[in-house]
């Protein structure tokens, strides 16, 4: 009985413990089994929200396709035409544009830039045609009174004519009825006839005068503006290698002045441009109204100054005066200092005029007009430099006006400018007698004199007449 009792109570103690272990694993089951049915709620309901962002996304997506005008294609499509839009449309643009707005933004300011250049051209183009409006209604003007004035001769020869044919016809018909005085009336008609061909002569020599100076006014309109300034100023007419001077076809009814220089070309040149520079001269002295004298500044010895040499320079023309401007840094010597009253002597000392310029300090004096011809631009301005926006506006104000730039450099090569030193410089041919010349020449020239040559008065005979040196009788 102890034997059953003992293996009853085991049997026991084991369904207890199954029973306890049986309760403990459903509840854990269940416990489960709520967490599996709320995250099942919970993951349900993420995707619902997910589902609501992908259709709110897929929307965005079409209205974004419709805005750029692609709503039928695929993100494939609109990739590729993106693609293409960037590479036709932003090969001028940096890459942070490379996007379709700020791309339309660019490209809308490059249109605005455009379209106010094209403005200020138009602009431009007004201002220039209404200057050739002028110039024309100008030149109609003379053409009116020289027409004014042919006519006149035209009605004095016809009424000449008029009165020699009615006295003609007088004594044609006095000449049946009054036989006695046919020879009173032939000398009276001998004597019409001499005072018709006396003024029918002055007729024809006014008429010739009136031709001529129609002709001169039309040269002079047409050469209004001198339109190549590498063109020959003149030419050398005759050469004294002994006293260092030459002649030129330049003088007083060319508006010449002294102390204006030009460079010497070899006569076959055309364009002085292309042209090698073989002597420079300075006119010392006004002979006559197309003949002056020059003496020689420097010279080449294997290529000497002949008659029929050019000669040129970029500041004078004859009759008239050429017009310029200044900005920049005026370094002619390389020393770095602004040389811009030695740059403006030389303009009004070869007989041109400075319109305007602008100094160091930004101090612009005088305007840039529409008979200013040449900008000559020193060293460009800094950019940080309080000078600079001077210094781009008066650039701008002569592009407005179409005013030709000039470099510094250029300038002086056209002019022929050389570092300032107290060499003397002589061709060949020189003597002691020439250089004990050229020292007193100095020190005339100190003393306020004209720089020629002393031995001009003591060779007289050595200057040739004008008709002999080929000036005619200007």
């Amino acid at each position: 009985m102890a034997r059953e009792s003992q293996g009853l109570q085991i049997s026991l103690i084991i369904f207890v413990m199954l029973c306890v272990i049986l309760g403990v694993t459903t509840y854990i089951y269940h416990q489960q089994a709520d967490t599996n049915l709320k995250a099942t709620k919970a993951a349900e309901a993420s995707v619902a929200d997910a589902q609501k962002d992908k259709a709110a996304k897929e929307a965005e997506c079409t209205e974004l396709k419709r805005i750029i005008g692609m709503a039928e294609r695929t993100t494939g499509d609109i990739t590729e035409q993106f693609d293409k839009d960037m590479k036709s449309y932003s090969q001028n643009f940096p890459g942070d544009v490379l996007f379709y707005s700020p791309l339309l933004a660019r490209m809308k300011e490059t249109i605005d830039d455009r379209t106010g250049q094209i403005l200020k051209l138009k602009s431009t183009l007004q201002d220039l045609q209404g200057r050739f409006e002028l110039r024309e209604a100008a030149k109609d003007a003379q053409m009116t009174q020289l027409s004014g004035k042919f006519s006149e001769v035209d009605a004095r020869v016809a009424k000449i004519q008029t009165d020699y044919n009615e006295a003609v016809s007088k004594t044609q018909a006095d000449e049946a009825n009054e036989r006695a005085t046919l020879e009173t009336i032939k000398v009276a008609s001998r004597t019409q006839v001499a005072k018709a061909e006396t003024v029918a002569k002055a007729a024809q020599v006014a008429n010739a005068e009136t031709s001529k100076a129609l002709k001169g006014t039309i040269e002079k309109i047409r050469g209004l503006e001198r339109p190549n300034i590498d063109i020959p100023s003149g030419e050398i007419k005759w050469v004294n290698a002994g006293n260092h001077t030459v002649w030129i076809d330049r003088g007083r009814a060319d508006s010449l002045e002294r102390q204006i220089k030009f460079g010497v070309y070899s006569a076959d040149s055309t364009d002085v441009a292309k042209a090698v520079r073989k002597a420079t001269i300075e006119v010392t002295r006004i002979i006559g109204d197309h003949s002056a004298e020059a003496r020689i500044l420097d010279d080449k010895i294997s290529d000497p100054i002949m008659p029929g040499d050019k000669i040129h320079t970029p500041l004078w023309s004859p009759g008239e005066q050429n017009h310029f401007a200044l900005a920049g840094i005026m370094n002619l010597d390389g020393d770095g200092r602004n040389a811009l009253g030695t740059v403006r002597g030389l303009i009004t000392m070869n007989g041109g005029v400075v319109d305007a310029e602008l100094d160091e300090q930004g101090n612009r004096t005088g305007e840039i007009t529409a008979n200013t011809r040449f900008l000559v631009l020193g060293e460009t301005v800094d950019p940080k430099s309080s000078l600079y926006k001077k210094y781009t506006d008066m650039i701008n104000d002569a592009d407005r006006l179409a005013v030709k730039h000039m470099p510094l450099s250029e300038f002086k090569q056209r002019m022929g400018y050389q570092k300032t030193s107290s060499i003397e410089h002589f061709g060949h041919g020189t003597t002691a007698g020439d250089v004990s010349k050229a020292a007193s020449a100095a020190k005339a020239r100190a003393a306020g004199g004209t720089g020629a040559p002393a031995s001009g008065a003591a060779k007289k005979d050595t200057v040739p007449k004008a008709e002999d040196s080929g000036f005619g009788g200007n």
